[in-house]
């Protein structure tokens, strides 16, 4: 899918194994890991087709971001049986929630 694949190229993971260096062989673990891994220090540009295909994909109702998951500003959705719409949002409040995995409009540049 190209939406996955441009989030995923844009927006790499940091390494998830941060361990507490219990032993001298865990330490030097964790510094090869993050040799290996680096978290990414910018976000990697797209490709014009790339663009192309998260804009036609429509940036979400909550944020007005692109991005493949939920919406990671919402915190609830109530809805009501047969209904398209929820009948209630619940959002995070601003600052404790993150926007990793976001492409905001103003970053699609062609």
């Amino acid at each position: 899918m190209p939406l996955l694949d441009a989030i995923a190229d844009r927006h790499l993971p940091p390494v998830p194994w941060r361990l507490a260096p219990q032993s001298e062989s865990l330490a030097l673990a964790a510094t090869i890991i993050d040799r290996l891994f680096p978290a990414p220090t910018a976000p990697i540009p797209l490709t014009p087709e790339q663009v192309v295909a998260i804009r036609q994909s429509g940036s979400c109702q909550w944020c007005g971001g692109y991005h493949a998951r939920a919406c990671p500003r919402v915190k609830r959705l109530r809805w009501i049986t047969n209904r398209a719409e929820p009948a209630e949002v619940e959002f995070w409040p601003d600052g404790e929630w993150s926007d990793a995995g976001i492409i905001w409009p103003e970053e699609l540049t062609e």
